[in-house]
């Protein structure tokens, strides 16, 4: 990574909190700390307000919790609303229908307590990956949106000023098929959601709203082979 994720730790225990943000500032993390869910949402909303703030990847949530925007609730707010950002879920019980709602709302791990540091370290590295992979998903995204917006029709030579050469204007702009304009990005969308889906083909079609059979011609067109 050029830069830290940032992290953000949602427990009301200040130990425990504690505990977590030094484990994770030894890895060269920046962490932070607050009490409830409904603080996570308000240093998000804060962080998003101020440019300069730098913006949180991943949330550890304390499953434990009381009140409507923790554990789950603060999940689902998540993934409702700050879709970029990845949960880690912490918890005291071994709950299955807990973990399997987390998971399916964008966790990327369900940790017991105590939580042993080389878990924590594993689930955050997990956490913080596909955090990047969102990021660079959206951008790809935006990117294909930039073309559609700057694409315009070529200016015709008499809309030139009379003293401009636009025969001879390098930066005149020339046009290309379409089709070829927007090869680069679409590669980059499907490379980035079958990363994100760790190369689940069915799961990749589901979130790019194509069917499968054309999911699969375009990975051979692009030549986008699984990591073995």
């Amino acid at each position: 990574m050029t830069t830290p994720t940032h992290i953000l730790i949602v427990n009301r225990d200040a130990a425990a909190g504690e505990a977590l943000q030094q484990t994770l500032s030894e890895q060269g993390y920046a962490a932070a700390r607050v009490d409830t869910g409904k603080d996570a949402l308000a240093e998000l909303d804060r962080r998003r307000a101020q440019p300069d703030a730098a913006p949180i990847g991943v949330v550890i949530a304390d499953q434990d919790a009381a009140g409507p925007e923790s554990g789950l609730g603060l999940i689902r707010r998540l993934h409702d609303d700050w879709p970029l950002v990845v949960p880690v879920m912490v918890s005291g019980f071994r709950k299955l229908e807990s973990a399997v709602q987390a998971m399916r709302l964008g966790a990327a791990d369900y940790l017991l307590k105590p939580v042993v540091q080389a878990e924590l370290i594993e689930a955050v590295q997990r956490a913080t990956q596909r955090h990047l992979l969102r990021v660079e998903h959206e951008t790809a995204q935006q990117d294909v949106a930039d073309v559609n917006t700057d694409l315009s029709p070529k200016r015709r030579a008499d809309d030139a000023p009379p003293d401009q050469d636009t025969a001879n204007n390098d930066n005149a702009w020339q046009p290309i098929p379409l089709s070829q304009a927007m090869k680069e990005p679409e590669r980059q969308i499907l490379l980035a959601a079958l990363e994100a889906n760790d190369w689940n083909r069915q799961q990749t079609a589901k979130d790019l709203d194509i069917n499968r059979t054309t999911l699969y011609k375009k990975i051979r067109l692009y030549r986008l082979d699984e990591p073995a």
